[in-house]
This record gives C-alpha cells, sequence and structure tokens, in this order.
C-alpha cells in the first residue's frame, strides 16, 4: 500500500477512528492487525525474512537481558547480529555478490557459470534490520530493557507508519511510547493532518513530477546531452529529496494522529552550509544510528587523525551499500565520505592559519556560498545513485556540458505547462523552506531524538 494512494487515504482514517473507540489494552491488537494488512498489500510480499528477523531479535533481546556473564551476553548478541545480517544479505545482495564474483571472474579469463535466481528483495528489509540490531545493541549496553510481551515488540518492528522507509526508531522512542496510554487530543490530529497534506504536496506535487523528467532523461541519456541533463541532475536532487522526506511527512503524521511521536528524519537539508551539517539534516534517524552503533565503537575522532579518517570512510561507504545492491550506491558513499574528509581537513587548515576569524566577519556571504557548494557536491553525487551503472554515470557526467544543447531543448523533455508548475512548485517550496529556516521550525517530525 502507497502512501499516496487513495487505498491509504481511506485505510488511515478508519485506523485512527477506531483506535481511539477499542479498549486501550487492545489498541495494539488493532494496530498490529493494521500494520499486517498494510504491509501484505504491497506488491512484494516476503513475510518470512521480516518473520525471522522479529523472532531472532525478539529470543535474542530476553536472552541477552537475562545473561549476567558478560562474555556469554556479548556471543548471544553476535549470533543475533550474523544471523539478521544474513537474512538481509541472502534476500538483498546475494544476486549482487554473485553478479559481481562472475564478472570478476570473466574481467581475469576464468569464467564461471553461476545460476542467479532473479527476484525483488523484500521491502523495508534494510530499515526492519538496522531496527532490530538497534533494539538488541541497546539491550547489550542495558539502555533499554528486553521486551517481553511479544505482540507488543511485532508492534513496534511492524508498526504501519514506518514499516517501508522509516524513520528508524529507537526502543527508547517508540517501544517506550507503545505502553503508554494514548489520549485523544484534538492539536495532535490536527497537526498530524496537516503534516500529511505537506508530505502528499512535496510526494505528488514535486516529486512524482520531477520523476517524468528525470526518467525520461536518464533512460536515454544519449539523446538529451547538455541543459537536459544538467536539469536532470538538479531535478533529481529535488525528487529525491521531496519523495523521501514526504514519506516521512506522512508517516510522523500518521503516527501523530494516533498520539505517536516518531523521531525526526530532515531538517532542510539542501541549506546545510557544509557537508557535515548536511549530515546533521538529511535523513537524520539514520545517521544517528550509524554514529551510535559504528562511528562511535570504531573510535570516533578520538583516535589517530588518519584512523579518524579511516572511520568516517568506513561509515560512508557501508552507509552506501546500505541503501542497495549496486557499485554506483558504493561510490555515492564514499563521494560523501571524501567530501566529509576534506571538509574536517580544511576546517583544521583554516583554524591553523588563521583564516576562521576573518570568514565569520563575512557571514552572510559566508554562508550562502557554503550552501551553494555544498548544494553542488550533493546533486553531484545523487547523478551516482541514480544511475544504473558507474559507467552509465560517467557518459552523463561527460555529456553535461553548457555549451551542448539549449534551454528550449531542456524545456521540451516534458509539455511546458508540466515544466512551468514543476520551477513554480519548486520556488514555493524553497521559499517556505527558507522561511522555516529563519524561524527556526521543525520540518517532517513531531519530536526529536
Amino acid at each position: 500500500m502507497q502512501f499516496d494512494s487513495l487505498q491509504y487515504l481511506v485505510f488511515l482514517p478508519i485506523i485512527v477512528v477506531l483506535f481511539y473507540n477499542v479498549p486501550t489494552t487492545w489498541r495494539w491488537v488493532l494496530l498490529l492487525g493494521a500494520s499486517v494488512y498494510f504491509y501484505v498489500s504491497a506488491p512484494t510480499i516476503y513475510v518470512f525474512p521480516l518473520l525471522l528477523a522479529t523472532l531472532v531479535s525478539y529470543c535474542s533481546g530476553i536472552l541477552i537481558e537475562r545473561c549476567q556473564d558478560q562474555s556469554t551476553r556479548k556471543h548471544y548478541l553476535i549470533v543475533a547480529l550474523i544471523l539478521l545480517l544474513g537474512n538481509l544479505g541472502f534476500f538483498k545482495y546475494a544476486n549482487f555478490v554473485v553478479t559481481s564474483f562472475t564478472t570478476a571472474m570473466s574481467f581475469l579469463g576464468l569464467p564461471v557459470d553461476v545460476a542467479i535466481q532473479n527476484y525483488d528483495f523484500p521491502i523495508g528489509i534494510s530499515f526492519q534490520t538496522f531496527l532490530t540490531i538497534g533494539y538488541l545493541i541497546d539491550v547489550y549496553r542495558r539502555d533499554h530493557s528486553a521486551e517481553k510481551q511479544i505482540g507488543t515488540f511485532a508492534l513496534f518492528i511492524l508498526f504501519f507508519p514506518k514499516l517501508l522507509a522509516g524513520p528508524i526508531e529507537r526502543s527508547k522512542n517508540l517501544l517506550t511510547q507503545l505502553h503508554e496510554k494514548r489520549i485523544f487530543n484534538s492539536s495532535k490530529v490536527t497537526s498530524g493532518m496537516k503534516l500529511i497534506a505537506w508530505g502528499l504536496f512535496k510526494k505528488t506535487v514535486i516529486a512524482n513530477r520531477a520523476a517524468l523528467y528525470v526518467d525520461t532523461v536518464y533512460s536515454n541519456p544519449e539523446s538529451h546531452c547538455g541543459l537536459p541533463l544538467i536539469f536532470a541532475f538538479y531535478l533529481y536532487a529535488f525528487q529525491i529529496y521531496c519523495d523521501f522526506s514526504g514519506y516521512t511527512d506522512i508517516a510522523v503524521g500518521s503516527a501523530g494522529m494516533m498520539g505517536y511521536d516518531l523521531l525526526a528524519n530532515f531538517r532542510r537539508p539542501y541549506l546545510a552550509r557544509s557537508i557535515r551539517e548536511f549530515w546533521r539534516r538529511w535523513h537524520i534517524s539514520l545517521t544517528t544510528c550509524l554514529r551510535d552503533y559504528l562511528y562511535l565503537p570504531l573510535g570516533g575522532n578520538r583516535v589517530l587523525k588518519w584512523r579518524w579518517y579511516f572511520n568516517i570512510m568506513v561509515v560512508f561507504v557501508l552507509s552506501g551499500i546500505w541503501h542497495g545492491p549496486n557499485w554506483t550506491f558504493l561510490v555515492w558513499g564514499a563521494l560523501h565520505g571524501v567530501y566529509y574528509v576534506l571538509s574536517v581537513g580544511m576546517k583544521s587548515t583554516y583554524a591553523r592559519i588563521g583564516l576562521t576569524r576573518s570568514l565569520e566577519s563575512f557571514h552572510t556571504l559566508n554562508k550562502w556560498v557554503g550552501i551553494f557548494v555544498t548544494f553542488h557536491l550533493v546533486t553531484f553525487a545523487w547523478i551516482f545513485f541514480r544511475a544504473d551503472s558507474i559507467k552509465s554515470a560517467w557518459l552523463m557526467i561527460q555529456c553535461a556540458s553548457l555549451t551542448n544543447g539549449t534551454l528550449k531543448n531542456a524545456f521540451k523533455v516534458l509539455p511546458s505547462t508540466q515544466m512551468f508548475l514543476l520551477v513554480f512548485w519548486l520556488a514555493a517550496l524553497m521559499c517556505v523552506e527558507v522561511v522555516q529556516e529563519r524561524g527556526g521550525a521543525c520540518s517532517g517530525s513531531v519530536r526529536q531524538g
């Protein structure tokens, strides 16, 4: 079931009305049933991997909490992580690994004939794996107690607003709320509906319309050299932002109508003045998970400088691979890792030669130059994220020249009316975000973690 479908717009009000009219002790049953229905309504259904992740994390959490021996607790955690990551790896990355292996062998003159099973991996499996891993690590660190009621735990995993694409919830946030009584609050229902409307606007009016242009150009880049390609690069930056943040707004709004506060996930990322700031604004729930469960255990910045840079690269490369089974995602993650390392190095250099205070004296100019440079670095990396292959991405970059093609050709990809409306609504979106930025508003979330 898609958030922007008529089916969901009928489904959600029914669930909200039922939620506030059934006894409190039975609400988890209603929400769990609704979540299961929501999941099986999706086009690609793989119940087994989701069931396996739920059972493994539920049982492992109880075992880890009850065990007093630190070494045994650690073994329980390692076994659980292997099972969960193995589940993710088999269903999402098996074909990618086999294909990469056979390609490498063929390149070396050692062709290998390996049968590849073509199937779509379960939707939402990456988010659910991160959710369960985070839960188990929290229990292992004793930051949160293990959930004993299996129905409530299953709801924590399957809660339909965040089931397919996050935000990646933490046990101390959502699991705690599932044990609290939710009382009808008209202001929360109203604010939730407003956030859903804003998310639908971003998803249907901007993202879906931008996708028509982007898909046309990316599917046949040879026919759209020059300005049409450059337009597609910019439009994809806004397409993915409006698509993902719009989804998050709908998810947060849907949960908010029932009194549940989901974590923040976006905070006007294209107004970031540096790559470091961008990652404090983009996909916040993923960034904080990577920081708490990977970056800090690796040593964070409390190590030698070369090791610090290594830790940064590891985190970004793995975040790229996490997004999908394609080398393009790895390159996208590596690019952001390089950006981040360079930004850290430049900041240290500026401080060492005394330029920091001089730059701060030109605050407004420095701010807008930072926003301009950061946005274009991010947009360049999105080329690899969207392209079918590294070769395709590189060819498009080579063809994207201001001297090739004309502005008229760029506006011929879509009918002129659609192009005008797309540009108009994009301008409106950015105006709203600038106003929100000045007012300090937090879009896309009711509650910050």
